[in-house]
């Protein structure tokens, strides 16, 4: 998300602070631990950051094609993971009681609303309404309406 501040902008990565806010409401212990993040992407990459912000003490990366050295294989997670199932009742389950019940799941976030904005948003919908409209009536002028209608009456 980024902000404007006077002239600056400011970037925030919402996704950190999510993940973060998810996995402290569900009391997931992390720190000291050694943590797997299933998949390689893009939001493995945050909530790796997040685990390593909360204190875990190992990120390991779960991959199909492990090439990296914090990467391994599904497989070989499945022979030292095994009590994987505790770890998914006390993550997953509460994640889907919380998908479900709007009631605490807002996040902490304020949205900041500034007027310039809402003014150039608004000058930038009526210039594309006035281009549309002169295309428009250009288009109409070159149909010669009055050569069609004497069409029309033969």
């Amino acid at each position: 998300t980024i902000l404007r501040k006077g002239d600056r902008l400011k970037g925030y990565n919402t996704d950190f602070y999510g993940m973060e806010e998810l996995i402290r409401r569900l009391g997931v212990p992390v720190r000291g631990l050694t943590a797997a993040v299933l998949g390689t992407g893009g939001t493995s990459k945050t909530a790796r950051a997040v685990l390593q912000h909360l204190g875990a003490e190992r990120v390991l990366r779960v991959s199909r094609r492990p090439s990296e050295e914090d990467e391994i294989s599904y497989e070989e997670l499945s022979c030292r993971a095994a009590g994987i199932g505790v770890l998914v009742s006390r993550l997953y389950i509460p994640l889907i009681q919380l998908a479900y019940s709007s009631a605490d799941a807002t996040l902490p976030l304020q949205v900041y609303r500034d007027f310039a904005d809402h003014i150039r948003l608004i000058a930038i919908i009526l210039g594309v309404l006035v281009v549309c409209v002169c295309i428009l009536v250009a288009i109409i002028r070159r149909l010669r309406m009055a050569q069609a209608i004497k069409l029309g009456e033969d």
